[in-house]
C-alpha cells in the first residue's frame, strides 16, 4: 500500500510539474510575441495557485500595455496630422542640438528636406547664421527667445525658440513663421498711403492759395471770384 501511495504521489507531482512547465513555456512564448509587436498575444493556464495568478496578472498587464500603446499611437497620428497641415514651421531639437522632428512647412521655409535635416545638427539643417544665433541665445539663457529676421532682403521670418523639459529628455521647440507676404502687404499699404499723400499735396496747396487770394480781396471782384471758384472746383 505504501508503495502504491508513493507511486500515485509521484505521478501527481510529475503531472503537476509538467503542467506548470507547459504553462511557463506558453507564457514565455506569449512574452516573446509581445516583444516582437504582437500585442494581442495571451496565454491560458489550467494551473491554480500562484502560477494561475501569475498568468492572469500577465494577461492583465498585456491588455493594459496594448491599450496604452494604442492610445499613444492615436495621439501620435493626431499630432502628425496637425503638424502636417500647419503653415508655421515646427522643429524639435534635442539637447545635443540635433533635429528630431520638422514638419513640411519648416522644410519649405528653410528650403531643405526631411532627409537632409533629420538627425543632423540644427546648424547643418538651417544653414543660416542669423537663425542659428537665436537658437544659441536660447541655449545659453535657458529662456524663450523671439526674433524677426530679414533674409535676402526679400524674406522675413519670425522665430520663437522655447526650451522644454529637463535632464536627459530636455530639448527645444522652434516655431518659424514666414512673414514675407505680410511684410509685402504692409509695404503696399505704406506705398499707397505715401502716394495718396503726395497726390493730395498739390491740389490742397492750390486750394489754400485760392482761398487766401479770395480772402485778401479778390472776393470783391465778381469776375475774378468766379474764376477762382471754378479753379477750386477743378482742384476738388
Amino acid at each position: 500500500p505504501l508503495l502504491l501511495v508513493a507511486f500515485v504521489l509521484s505521478g501527481l507531482l510529475i503531472f503537476q510539474a509538467e503542467r506548470t512547465s507547459s504553462t511557463l513555456r506558453r507564457l514565455t512564448q506569449a512574452a516573446e510575441r509581445i516583444t516582437k509587436g504582437d500585442l494581442g498575444a495571451r496565454t491560458l493556464s489550467l494551473s491554480g495557485g500562484e502560477i494561475g495568478q501569475f498568468v492572469r496578472a500577465f494577461n492583465r498587464m498585456a491588455e493594459k500595455l496594448q491599450s496604452q500603446i494604442a492610445k499613444r499611437a492615436k495621439e501620435k497620428d493626431r499630432l502628425h496630422t496637425v503638424l502636417h497641415v500647419m503653415t508655421d514651421g515646427v522643429l524639435i531639437v534635442n539637447r545635443h542640438g540635433r533635429v528630431r522632428l520638422l514638419n513640411p512647412a519648416a522644410a519649405q521655409i528653410l528650403k531643405t528636406t526631411q532627409e537632409r535635416a533629420l538627425k543632423r545638427s540644427f546648424v547643418q539643417a538651417v544653414r543660416d547664421h542669423r537663425i542659428v544665433e537665436v537658437f544659441l541665445r536660447c541655449q545659453q539663457s535657458g529662456r524663450n527667445e523671439t526674433a524677426v529676421l530679414e533674409l535676402d532682403r526679400e524674406r522675413f521670418l519670425q522665430m520663437m525658440v522655447t526650451p522644454f523639459l529637463r535632464g536627459d529628455d530636455r530639448g527645444y521647440l522652434i516655431v518659424i513663421q514666414d512673414l514675407t507676404r505680410l511684410h509685402q502687404l504692409q509695404t503696399v499699404r505704406q506705398d499707397f498711403i505715401s502716394n495718396v499723400s503726395h497726390e493730395l499735396r498739390t491740389p490742397i496747396a492750390s486750394l489754400r492759395a485760392l482761398v487766401e487770394t479770395l480772402s485778401d480781396g479778390a472776393l470783391e471782384d465778381s469776375v475774378a471770384a468766379h474764376r477762382f471758384l471754378r479753379h477750386m472746383e477743378v482742384e476738388v
